[in-house]
């Protein structure tokens, strides 16, 4: 019984999933090219592709995912919430990661941009969206709470470039930058406040962002940034750090306050997620093979680390570990 209700939301989660994505991408990608126009400037591909790419997922497989806790979908205005949202993360990353501001000019920035002056194209793009949304959010008090905790989050990812930096420390800034990141979507949808579901917002996040470094290891490898995924030196200890971060968020669906019919829906759904961590473990466990010890990272030829998930047998792998997830973590 359970399998024909995986497979028959499975399928209809895959079928509108792709009809919404292409609208999306569509949307997304004609948004942007309207700020352009209007602020006489060009966005980098990068950023571009980094907007569509992630607000077309984001929008239909996780936002949706939590207004059907509500029995509806969610609205163009909420839409366009998440998409400015997502178009200032990707300008504010850009920042971050090419360092091209200090300090003390991107706190005000940050914190009163109504003041700030930008000095490029992008800058002055994300003064205008920021300003935007902080206009358009209900409760402000919590959302500047959550602003100062991703913005601290992302000034503390400078130690990610430091060895000195302990494993605690490494950790707690990853499940930071993730958590509050993505907890921010909730303040663009029009859903009553529960500190249940914010818990759960804020370990999907994290499981996002730890998900990305199994993914980006070679990358991150190269750029000298240190994570959990490249500072272990076994698969298993990185295999225990993931599967503790993933079992966090399986608890909290299972604490939201709401039937178990609907609580089982979320979780089929965002047990994908995890499941692409899934492959990636499955990929280190290979790669040290009968070794005690993982090889040293910086050795491990590029296509050995990433992951090629247009392969069937991954897509394969992908449904395998959803199904089990889903299964072993299901409320009654």
């Amino acid at each position: 019984m359970f399998l024909v209700r995986f497979t028959i939301h499975l399928t209809t989660l895959i079928i509108r999933t792709y009809i919404g994505l292409r609208r999306s991408k569509k949307f997304t990608a004609q948004y942007l090219h309207e700020l352009e126009s209007r602020f006489n400037g060009k966005f980098d591909d990068n950023i571009l592709n980094k907007v569509i790419k992630w607000n077309s997922i984001l929008q239909h497989f996780v936002c949706n995912s939590f207004s059907g806790l509500y029995g509806r979908y969610n609205t163009a205005v909420e839409e366009e919430r998440n998409l400015v949202y997502f178009t200032t993360t990707a300008l504010y990353d850009e920042i971050i990661d090419t360092k091209s501001l200090p300090v003390d000019e991107l706190d005000e920035l940050f914190y009163h941009p109504e003041k700030a002056v930008g000095k490029n194209f992008e800058q002055i793009v994300l003064l205008h969206l920021h300003n935007q949304l902080l206009h358009q959010v209900p409760d402000k008090d919590e959302y500047w709470s959550v602003i100062h905790n991703i913005h601290t989050a992302q000034k503390d990812s400078i130690k990610q470039f430091e060895s000195t930096t302990n494993d605690k420390e490494l950790l707690s800034i990853t499940q930071r930058k993730g958590g509050y990141s993505l907890l921010m979507c909730r303040h663009y949808l029009d859903l009553p406040k529960s500190k249940e579901i914010d818990t759960c917002w804020y370990m999907l996040g994290s499981v996002i962002q730890m998900t990305n470094d199994l993914y980006d290891i070679y990358k991150d490898v190269q750029a000298g940034i240190e994570t959990f995924a490249t500072r272990a030196k076994k698969s298993t200890e990185i295999a225990s750090i993931y599967i503790n971060q993933a079992n966090q968020l399986f608890e909290s669906i299972g604490k939201l306050p709401f039937p178990a019919k609907k609580r089982n829906k979320l979780l089929t759904t965002l047990s994908a997620i995890p499941s692409f961590g899934y492959i990636a473990l499955e990929n280190l466990k290979k790669l040290q093979g009968n070794a005690s010890e993982l090889p040293p990272m910086h050795t491990i030829e590029r296509n050995k680390l990433i992951i090629d998930m247009e392969k069937p047998q991954n897509l394969m792998r992908l449904i395998k570990y959803s199904y089990q997830l889903t299964n072993q973590n299901q409320s009654i």
